[in-house]
C-alpha cells in the first residue's frame, strides 16, 4: 500500500474510534443532567478539567515523547529502551505526584480531591500509536470510553453514587484501558530493568 493510502487508512481508523466514543459520551448527557445536581455535575466537570490541565505537568508529556521516539525506532532493542525509560520515568513522576498530593491534600476542602490524583495517574495509549498499532490505539480508545460509559450507567443510574460514581467510572474506565493496552500490546516484553 502506498504511503498516502496507509496514512488515509490510519487516519480513518483513529477518526472512527474517536468519533464513536465521543458520540456515545454525548448520548449519556441526559443521564448526567437527570440524575446529578448542577453542583455535582459542575464539580465533576471541574475535577476532570483540572486533571486534563495537570496531566502535562505531572507526566512532563513523556507519553508524547515516547510516541515521537517510537515512530523512528527501527529495532527491538531501541523499542525496549524507549518504553522502559518512559515507563520508569512515568512511575517515578507518579510517585512524586502522590507525595506532593499527600502534602497538599490536607489544605484542600473538597470530598472529591482523591479522584483528582487517581484519574491523572492512568495513561497508556500513546505507546500504541508509537509502535504503529493504529487499530489497537482506536480499540483502546473505544474500550476506555465503553467501560467508562457502562460504569457511569451502573454507578449513577443503578447504584445512585452521584458525582462519586461518575468520578469512579472515569478512573476505572481509564484503568481498564491501561490494563487492556498493557496486555494487548505485550508491554511487559518491552520493559527491561537494565
Amino acid at each position: 500500500m502506498s504511503r498516502s493510502g496507509e496514512l488515509t487508512k490510519k487516519t480513518l481508523i483513529i477518526t472512527v474510534g474517536r468519533i464513536s466514543t465521543q458520540f456515545i459520551t454525548f448520548l449519556l448527557l441526559p443521564l448526567y443532567t437527570a440524575l446529578l445536581s448542577t453542583e455535582e455535575y459542575g464539580t465533576v466537570d471541574l475535577v476532570i478539567t483540572l486533571v486534563q490541565l495537570f496531566i502535562p505537568v505531572i507526566s512532563l508529556m513523556i507519553d508524547q515523547g515516547a510516541f515521537r521516539y517510537l515512530l523512528n525506532v527501527k529495532d527491538d532493542e531501541q523499542r525496549k529502551s524507549t518504553i522502559s525509560s518512559s515507563f520508569l520515568a512515568l512511575s517515578i513522576l507518579s510517585i512524586v505526584a502522590l507525595i506532593v498530593y499527600s502534602i497538599v491534600a490536607p489544605f484542600i476542602s473538597t470530598p472529591y480531591k482523591i479522584w483528582f490524583i487517581l484519574i491523572s495517574l492512568v495513561m497508556f495509549l500513546q505507546i500504541a500509536r508509537g509502535l504503529n498499532f493504529t487499530s489497537e490505539y482506536a480499540l483502546g480508545s473505544f474500550v476506555c470510553s465503553a467501560s467508562t460509559i457502562i460504569l457511569n450507567v451502573v454507578c449513577i443510574a443503578i447504584l445512585r453514587m452521584n458525582a462519586i460514581g461518575m468520578l469512579f467510572a472515569t478512573f476505572a474506565g481509564n484503568l481498564i484501558c491501561c490494563i487492556f493496552m498493557f496486555f494487548r500490546l505485550h508491554i511487559c516484553e518491552y520493559i527491561a530493568i537494565k
